[in-house]
């Protein structure tokens, strides 16, 4: 390797020499006497000679000489820092709220949608992570190089071409990207994290020239490792820290990239990976990395200098960011501009992603450990949760779960650390020495094993790459004997590694070296400082053993823990699709706490215990009394025709204030209420209000307090209706006269405010589940209305609490249930988000509404004069909570505080919402088991522990639920065929309690319907297509015995249609002839008038 001396640095700020060279590694000082001061945390990095330093302190100066005043953090948050500074950025002051709102409640793609849709420019997104950016340097020292004014002056131009053109510039429009600083952007300095190889760049990258053509902005360059060959960043620009244990490594080569996202100081990054780089600072900092098959991304215009390690192993590019999807989006961008076609050495593999199709059973290789080194305490925490995702009984028929054995992990190891240096690394030493630059310990450490065999010849390195093919096959035989199509364990050793001691790549260098694409995914589990090695542990090689010493030596609280799933070469679709397959049919095998609560920690002490009730008063204060002005209102609202909403208690108050600002705005609303004289009204009110709305208003009764009418309103709701968009759980019940119940005898709030809402929830998940398949993923809501009371009541054995409700105070009865509602949100967002449903439970504030009407008229005068709002900012809450796009499917389960903002609940709260393999205490999971098992006794609907099946060839009959195709349907009943007719007269023995139809006589008709576009699914008694297609012919059918009340032709939910009809069985009451009926809408009403009656039964439970 031929390493040239470095040209003369060409900087674009005046070279400055700081006044004390102790800190010079990462400190730089403006004005001591007036105390303004720019310092980056000062974890020491090896000093050079002076002449050296003088340099590196020249390079920190042009950093601090961009930096506005106003950005500067104080400086005791520096000097003074706590372990965890990952929380800093959103409450230090200096960002505004919007821009905590920009920088904190998205991933990528729900940021792009926020910049299309207007709801920020991309000078407002520029700024803003811009801002947060510098802000997250100075407590990791994660970046090299920052440019706001570029990013502002290239964000000012996207925004121009918006109003010019009404529509973005390109599929990344306006959205930040961060890159690693050897990867070149005109006009900034490139580095292989030494002095020697620093260079100006001219010209952008292939990568950077691409994202930037798809509207995307750049507005800085993270930091590296000296050499990019270390698992830990620590270069001349001064070592990276881990956001939250800054005494742990943020990881290498993309360090500097992971602490920035951890920060939420980019949403977006690029990085490579050639041992680990990429998902090694994505374990550490618990964020998502992907490391593609080498050469399928571009990455010309990468190297600052040469680099010997690719003659052997080959490195990669991919993205770093907040999310599975983000991954996705990243490749489907660049993979779809065809880079190939610039650089001849790529793949030309075309995208699909998240949508790659999985046929079969998914098998999936379980590593536990790779022969050579067992994982540190967390990682197998861990695993063990992984595991129990995995073995879920709903899974085993798609998932089988094997244990994998890896192949020689030890001899890869030792062969890899050899082939990264076939020239002993000597001419990059001899390079940095000649700057005066010390040698880092880690690169001594990188280059040991190289460096005493000397400069490889050709013919060793053909040996070498014969020695690392020969091992490629011998893995690859061992990978198809134990026949897998995935792998999932471990990312790393253990949690991030202390500063200087990240000496094992070997769970990612593997893959390196048999060139295989792998995801890290972010898992719930955290260290906490108590795990402890298994008391049966035998170390498996010295290197076992040393690992096991570097734990008990260092403090790794609060590091985040991440798993690994790996593919074969070249099937990083595949990946994706399995990746998919599992997140669909709700495997939570990946965990991101985009909105992290600064204060969700174990309280250790009764001064944290004070604390911690002061937040929740402050916090209920702020809720309360400071909530501001609403963020978003019916002037907000697009036009929601063609949307289907449900709004419970939409009589009065809140939930009439939220129908009418839907139905304005041309929405088809379903309005609940117990009184329907009272609906009515209210919907006869509503449309004189609003008389150009184009929507529609649909009263049907329910009352909360009567499961029994929970079922019949469910039943009404689905004979008519077979999509629904947006549910409100709005009703509900507050301080009534104690001792009052329901009508199935639970104490009343409880009973109306939790299993009330929860059973209607339920019966109408499978109408909510379709219309997700056919809508954007995180448009289908529940909103479920929980209050600040949740805060005033003790988390402690609630499930306890809550059977002993009738003992509680009134006050606190009321706080139970709205408690309740919180865990029933947070649940049914865990078990639905797969299903790209969003649900949320939200305060919806002070208000003048219904729910006090109890309380006396002196009470309700003073409250009204003092905190109460108007119900219809209840209202602005809903619609921000059921329809913002600023809420996503990232934040399901986020808590909506006054006026529609993203807020936090209460740390125990939050871990009541998680289970206890997340490191939750369950509450969520235990009180939704039992609000399941009351409810199932008076309600029929379907298990929340079965995932809803795609196909519904038959429907729930006698209990027996018959799913599948058409041969799995002729087991239980025959089939119609067209020109058939089967009828029965019901008996008792064999349609108990169908008092309604006893005796009647069921005539079958076959209706051919147009269905061009139709897509079948099964759910005849959802009406689904017949309103809106015509029906073409109809014919009676001979009578004939009858087993199966409802059967559409075996076709599956995801296959479109595409023949000119399609024939339907339909049933209807009594009897029926074409001549009496020419227009067909007697038909509709006794299809209709039947499938309600059927869907009272207790026993026919419609999916």
């Amino acid at each position: 390797m031929n390493i040239v001396s470095p040209a003369p640095l060409s900087l674009s700020q005046p070279q400055a020499r700081i006044k004390d060279a102790s800190i010079v590694q990462v400190r730089a000082t403006d004005d001591p006497e007036q105390g303004n001061s720019f310092t980056v945390q000062p974890k020491p990095v090896p000093r050079g000679t002076p002449a050296f330093e003088a340099k590196r302190a020249a390079l920190i100066d042009t950093i601090k000489a961009k930096v506005p005043l106003e950005y500067y953090l104080p400086a005791e948050l520096i000097t003074n820092p706590p372990l965890d500074v990952s929380n800093i950025p959103a409450s230090c002051g200096i960002l505004t709220e919007d821009e905590v709102r920009i920088t904190e409640d998205y991933d990528a793609v729900g940021l792009l949608q926020a910049l299309a849709s207007r709801q920020f420019s991309a000078v407002q997104v520029a700024t803003a992570f811009a801002k947060r950016s510098i802000i997250a340097h100075q407590l990791t020292c994660c970046l090299t190089q920052w440019l706001m004014d570029e990013a502002i002056v290239q964000a000012r131009g996207l925004d121009e071409y918006m109003a010019k053109h009404g529509k973005p510039i390109g599929p990344l429009h306006g959205l930040p990207i961060s890159i690693k600083e050897h990867m070149a952007i005109a006009g900034t300095l490139s580095s292989q994290g030494c002095l020697a190889s620093l260079r100006e760049d001219t010209t952008d990258s292939d990568m950077v020239a691409i994202l930037r053509s798809l509207g995307a902005v750049f507005y800085c360059k993270t930091n590296q490792p000296q050499t990019i060959m270390h698992l830990e960043t620590d270069s001349l620009w001064g070592r990276t820290l881990n956001p939250f244990n800054i005494n742990l490594s943020a990881g290498g080569s993309t360090g500097g990239e992971a602490a920035l996202i951890a920060m939420k100081g980019s949403v977006l990054g690029i990085g490579t990976d050639i041992g680990g780089s990429i998902r090694g600072p994505a374990a550490f900092c618990g964020i998502y990395g992907f490391k593609p098959t080498s050469y399928t991304m571009p990455m010309r215009g990468f190297d600052a200098m040469p680099f010997p390690a690719e003659l052997t192993v080959l490195a990669s590019a991919g993205p770093m960011c907040r999310s599975l999807r983000d991954m996705d989006l990243l490749m489907q961008c660049v993979l779809s501009s065809k880079p190939h076609l610039k650089d001849p050495r790529l793949v030309p593999i075309p995208w699909n992603g998240l949508k790659t199709p999985i046929h079969g059973r998914l098998k999936i290789g379980f590593v536990s450990d790779d022969g050579f080194i067992i994982p540190q305490p967390p990682v197998v925490k861990a695993l063990a949760w992984a595991r129990e995702q995995l073995c879920d009984p709903r899974y085993k028929d798609f998932i089988e779960l094997k244990e994998f054995k890896v192949f020689d992990s030890a001899g890869a190891w030792s062969k890899i650390r050899r082939m990264y240096w076939p020239d002993g690394g000597k001419p990059t030493r001899d390079a940095i020495q000649a700057t005066g630059e010390p040698i880092h310990p880690l690169s001594e450490w990188i280059w040991k094993d190289a460096e005493p065999l000397g400069m490889k010849t050709a013919v060793d390195l053909s040996l070498m790459r014969r020695e690392r093919d020969e091992f490629r096959w011998a893995f690859a035989k061992s990978w198809e004997d134990q026949d897998v199509d995935i792998l999932i364990g471990p990312a790393f050793i253990g949690p991030a590694s202390a500063h200087d001691t990240a000496f094992f790549w070997n769970y990612t260098s593997l893959y390196n070296l048999v060139d295989y694409p792998g995801v890290v995914i972010p898992t719930p589990v955290k260290v906490d400082g108590n795990e402890k090695y298994s008391g049966g542990y035998e170390p498996l090689s010295e290197a076992c053993g040393q690992v096991k010493q570097m734990w008990e030596k260092s403090d790794f609280t609060g590091a985040p823990i991440n798993l690994q799933i790996v593919a074969r070469k070249y099937h990083d679709n595949e990946l994706f699709g399995a990746l998919a397959l599992l997140k669909h049919n709700g495997v939570c095998l990946s965990y991101l706490c985009i909105h992290r609560d600064p204060n969700d920690m174990a309280d250790k002490d009764e001064r944290k215990k004070q604390d911690k009730c002061m937040a929740a008063a402050l916090n209920i204060v702020r809720q309360s009394l400071f909530a501001g002005s609403p963020r978003y209102t019916e002037n907000d609202l697009p036009d929601l025709k063609g949307k289907v909403i449900a709004i419970t208690g939409s009589n009065t108050g809140v939930g009439k204030e939220i129908a009418k600002m839907v139905y304005s705005k041309n929405a088809k609303v379903y309005m609940f209420a117990r009184t329907t004289t009272k609906n009515e009204k209210a919907r006869d009110e509503i449309k004189a209000a609003f008389p150009d709305s184009r929507g529609e208003l649909i009263c049907i009764q329910l009352d909360l307090a009567d499961l029994d009418s929970v079922q019949a309103a469910a039943a009404e709701f689905i004979s008519r209706e077979d999509k629904l968009h947006v549910l409100f759980n709005n009703a509900g019940v507050g301080f009534p006269e104690y001792g009052s119940k329901t009508k199935q005898g639970y104490e009343l709030q409880l009973g109306v405010n939790c299993l009330g809402s929860f059973a209607l929830t339920q019966r109408l998940t499978p109408v909510l589940v379709n219309t997700a398949k056919a809508s954007t993923p995180g448009t289908v809501r529940v909103v479920w209305a929980s209050s600040t009371a949740a805060f005033w009541t003790s988390t402690k054995k609630y499930i306890e609490r809550v059977k002993a409700i009738n003992k509680q105070s009134l006050f606190q009865q009321y706080a139970i249930s709205k408690l309740g509602n919180y865990y029933h949100a947070t649940e049914y967002a865990a078990r639905r988000k797969c299903d790209g449903i969003i649900s949320v439970p939200l305060n919806p504030g002070n208000l003048d509404s219904d729910l006090w009407r109890t309380q006396g008229k002196f009470l309700t005068w003073i409250l009204r004069r003092t905190v109460f709002y108007p119900p219809c900012y209840g209202g602005y809450v809903n619609i921000f909570a059921g329809l913002s796009p600023e809420v996503t499917l990232e934040n399901s389960g986020r808590f909506i505080s006054p006026w529609g903002r993203l807020w936090h609940a209460l740390p125990a709260m939050v871990k009541g919402s998680k289970t206890e393999a997340e490191g939750g205490t369950g509450h969520a999971k235990r009180f939704w088991e039992w609000t399941e098992e009351q409810v199932s006794q008076h309600v029929s609907a379907p298990s929340a522990k079965e995932p809803l099946e795609e196909n519904y060839d038959a429907a729930h009959w006698n209990d027996t639920v018959i799913h599948g195709g058409e041969e799995k349907v002729q087991e239980k009943s025959d089939v119609l065929e067209d020109g058939d007719a089967k009828g029965k007269t019901i008996e008792d023995d064999e349609y108990p309690d169908q008092d309604d139809i006893k005796g009647k006589e069921l005539t079958w008709h076959v209706i051919h319907v147009g269905a061009e576009s139709l897509r079948c699914n099964g759910l005849l008694q959802n009406g689904r297509g017949f309103e809106e297609l015509s029906i073409t012919d109809s014919e009676d059918i001979d009578k004939e015995t009858f087993k199966n009340p409802v059967h559409w032709n075996n076709t599956s939910s995801e296959d479109a249609v595409t023949s000119a009809s399609v024939n339907v069985v339909s049933i209807m009451s009594g009897s029926f002839e074409q001549d009496t009926c020419p227009d067909y809408s007697a038909l509709f009403d006794l299809v209709n008038a039947f499938i309600a009656n059927l869907a009272k039964a207790p026993l026919i439970d419609y999916h």
